[in-house]
Parts: structure tokens; C-alpha cells; sequence
């Protein structure tokens, strides 16, 4: 059973088409572009894919975890749940013995 999330018109959501219009045609321009799909209040307002591309072919997301554990660590941050200079195997303590460089208990 797959989730999916609910669809809504931009205006709904807050959002003029107009301005999703002229994006996604800004973005036509780009040889690199797949497709796009934006979400707002947790709603797809748009999803857009170019040729030959199509919403059923799985596609590579390069270096997407990083953003995401980067996003992460910022929220976390500004809610003082960690500090840049907290060690990494604080979090992970059940780790440690795994752990065979000792320049590992030092990563922040």
C-alpha cells in the first residue's frame, strides 16, 4: 500500500497559478531538469515532468540524505537540542564499540 499525499489547487493553498505557470516554464529551460513537484501545507499543488521523463521512473536523488540531515541539524540547532561543538558518538553511544580509528570520537 503506497501513501500519497493529498492534491489541492494552488489557490486553495494560498498560492497564485500564475506564478506556478511561469516557474515551471522557466524551468523547461534547464537541459537537467526531471520534474518538479511542490507541496504546500502539505498539499501537491503541482507536479510537473519533462520529456521523456514521466512520474513512474525512478530517479537518483545525489546527495538528497545530506540536505535533509543538514535542514536537520539547523532546526535542531537554533532549538538548542545540540551544539556544533557536541560529539557525533554522543548521540550514537551504542556505536562506540564499533568504533576502530579513535579520530572518530572526535567528529562533531
Amino acid at each position: 500500500m503506497s501513501y500519497q499525499l493529498p492534491r489541492s489547487t494552488p489557490e486553495k493553498q494560498g498560492v497564485p497559478s500564475e506564478i506556478l505557470t511561469e516557474l515551471l516554464e522557466e524551468l523547461s529551460t534547464f537541459d537537467l531538469m526531471k520534474g518538479i513537484i511542490i507541496l504546500r501545507h502539505g498539499h501537491i499543488i503541482t507536479e510537473s515532468y519533462w520529456k521523456p521523463h514521466h512520474s513512474d521512473q525512478p530517479t537518483a536523488l545525489w546527495s538528497l540524505s545530506k540536505s535533509f540531515t543538514s535542514c536537520a541539524i539547523g532546526f535542531a540547532r537554533e532549538e538548542k537540542l545540540l551544539s556544533l561543538d557536541d560529539k557525533l558518538i554522543s548521540f550514537f553511544p551504542e556505536y562506540a564499540p564499533c568504533i576502530t580509528d579513535e579520530k572518530m570520537f572526535k567528529v562533531t
